[in-house]
């Protein structure tokens, strides 16, 4: 199971438990490509409120609108995606965090279970 953290948002005010492998995986895209859209130097805070909306008391699913416009124009996204799915692999909804690849967790869950299905399918059909 990953480490927690509390992790401070700057624009919540209140501390929040956010699986520090999941910030890890952030900062990893981040870190290795300037390219990286979500990588504003000095906004860190920022950045967190926007890609972790759900860690914020009472945020809204509008919250992803904003990290859905920033991955949208992300030559990483691809990349980010995968990891995310590689990274949580068979993990129910509620236990996938942030948004990566433009996808939120629910999103990412769906994804993760309909390829599982499709391999289901084709171990079976064999």
């Amino acid at each position: 199971m990953a480490e927690l953290r509390t992790a401070r948002l700057s624009n919540v005010g209140a501390p929040t438990l956010v699986p520090s492998l999941v910030k890890d995986a952030l900062a990893d895209i981040q870190s290795t490509s300037a390219r990286a859209a979500c990588r504003i130097p000095g906004k860190e805070d920022v950045i967190d409120a926007i890609f972790f909306p759900h860690a914020a008391v009472g945020a809204q699913p509008s919250g992803w609108i904003e990290a859905r416009r920033i991955c949208g124009r992300c030559p990483l996204a691809d990349r980010c995606l995968e990891m995310a799915l590689s990274m949580e692999g068979g993990r129910a909804a509620a236990q996938r965090f942030g948004m990566f690849g433009g996808k939120t967790p629910t999103e990412r869950y769906n994804i993760y279970k309909a390829a599982y299905k499709e391999r289901r399918a084709a171990e079976q059909g064999e």
